[in-house]
């Protein structure tokens, strides 16, 4: 995902509190409303808490001791509202990745515990706060974003991030007896009928008379792809006078085909059906497959890395 947000400079810039509302309100657009629902739903599934090593000692709640949350990265945080809903209920290990200084800024007011990580979601080169993981969240527009030849090295970076065995000399995890010995991956991608019949087709907004904001995609079919065009109107310090801010999200097609070649070929299993899904998303649960040697993966690089601009 390549954003290019703009404002009108002879207006001045937008009004910050109004900027910090359109930021909050580009990434409901881009939930679908029902992104974080479907994530919830999927982790209260048996399987899944299973597979994650939530069912046994290791997964007690409500202790204050760290060592018994799973340590958890998540890609694409933008503005952090799934992060800051869970720092709410528990001390969990959370490193949250986003490429936008100005919407880990906001993130990281929401919330002070989690470490915060100004880097491409879609490029893991560095090593990240916490590796290797026990659980990955890619968000759609993560996942989506990344263009179809290039989804198998994502796939790979990913695995990087939750198998120790992946990387010479490192450890698993040290969750109780009921923790997985690698790390899962929780992948979420728009339903093509979502990107395709949705966006491509309608546009939504509203004018709240002292902002306004909007959204409009267009398909194009050759490359597979939604380009869905975030747009605000934000007042500035410069009474009657407004700047436009917008941002371009690119958004391609992963057929369930593609997405299983891709996964398959980067060692990663679980790719042949989701686990849980709505009109707009579909879930996928990835568990590193220990046939596939992962060894040379790209983007697998594990060193120290501190939390500033990649």
């Amino acid at each position: 995902m390549n954003p290019n947000r703009n404002a009108e400079a002879h207006a001045g810039p937008p009004d910050p509190r109004w900027y910090r509302a359109a930021l909050d309100r580009w990434d409901r657009v881009l939930l679908a409303r029902e992104g974080v629902r479907l994530l919830l739903k999927g982790v209260r599934k048996r399987e899944v808490r299973r597979a994650l090593g939530w069912d046994g000692p290791g997964a007690q709640t409500g202790s204050e001791n760290q060592a018994v949350w799973p340590r958890v990265l998540e890609l694409g945080c933008r503005t952090g509202w799934l992060t800051w809903l869970v720092a709410r209920q528990a001390p969990v290990p959370w490193t949250a990745v986003d490429s936008d200084a100005d919407r880990l800024a906001l993130a990281s007011a929401r919330a002070t515990g989690p470490t915060w990580v100004r880097q491409d979601p879609q490029n893991l080169q560095d090593a990240l706060p916490g590796a290797p993981f026990d659980l990955v969240i890619v968000h759609p527009w993560v996942a989506n974003g990344v263009p179809p030849r290039q989804l198998e090295a994502f796939l790979r970076a990913i695995r990087a991030q939750v198998d120790p065995a992946a990387e010479p000399g490192s450890e698993g995890s040290p969750g109780g007896e009921g923790a997985a010995q690698h790390g899962s991956v929780l992948l979420s991608l728009y339903r093509p009928v979502q990107l395709v019949h949705r966006w491509a087709r309608l546009t939504g907004g509203a004018d709240l008379g002292h902002w306004a904001w909007a959204w409009q995609g267009a398909y194009d079919a050759d490359e597979d792809r939604v380009d869905l065009q975030l747009l605000a109107f934000l007042p500035t310090s410069t009474p009657g006078r407004f700047a436009r801010i917008d941002e371009v999200v690119e958004l391609y097609v992963h057929p369930l085909d593609s997405l299983r070649e891709a996964a398959e070929a980067a060692g990663l299993a679980g790719a042949d059906r989701p686990v849980a899904r709505d009109g707009h998303h579909a879930l996928y649960l990835l568990t590193p497959d220990k046939a596939v040697d992962a060894s040379g993966s790209e983007g697998s690089h594990q060193a120290s890395h501190q939390l500033s601009p990649a």
